[in-house]
């Protein structure tokens, strides 16, 4: 009799089995897998979608791009984004161009500047010395350190600040 019961016991079993596999695979938390290395995003990666920047410049009414005076006069004004001007310094322009979005993202060496290719944006880099906050280095554990560059880039159109970096 049990071999007779034994096809549908095994049957029975597995189906079980096979059902609470599914329903534990679904409820467990997975592990997340990690990028084999910590690169930058590839030029305006895919993957990424596109933001309108913290607001910055105030955009010319007729809808125009801005000019390279409206940049200037503003990252003159206007602290730099990761820090101030070290006391007693005088923050400098180096470089102040307007490119496509692709071309300040070589610029800042394949960081993701968040318009697509084409889009038109100030690329600026500018000089301190910069007292920068929160930044972690194996020549400043506690995460305060002076740096000399630092790189902004402004929507050519809103005038919104996308991003910002610094250079060794």
């Amino acid at each position: 009799m049990i071999i007779k019961r034994f096809p549908i016991l095994a049957a029975t079993v597995l189906l079980s089995m096979v059902l609470v596999g599914v329903l534990l695979s679904n409820l467990l938390p997975t592990r997340a897998t990690s990028p084999s290395s910590n690169q930058p995003p590839i030029l305006n990666h895919p993957r990424i979608h596109y933001t309108d920047g913290a607001p910055a410049i105030s955009p010319h009414k007729d809808g125009t791009l801005l000019t390279v005076a409206d940049v200037q006069r503003y990252v003159s004004t206007h602290q730099f984004p990761g820090g101030p001007v070290m006391n007693g310094e005088q923050l400098k322009v180096e470089v102040l161009q307007l490119m496509t979005s692709r071309e300040a993202s070589i610029q800042m060496r394949g960081e993701y500047v968040g318009l697509s290719d084409n889009a038109k944006v100030y690329f600026v880099v500018v000089k301190g010395p910069f007292f920068m906050k929160g930044i972690l280095s194996a020549t400043s554990p506690k995460g305060s350190q002076t740096l000399n560059l630092g790189e902004e880039v402004f929507d050519a159109k809103t005038g919104n600040l996308l991003v910002w970096g610094i250079r060794g």
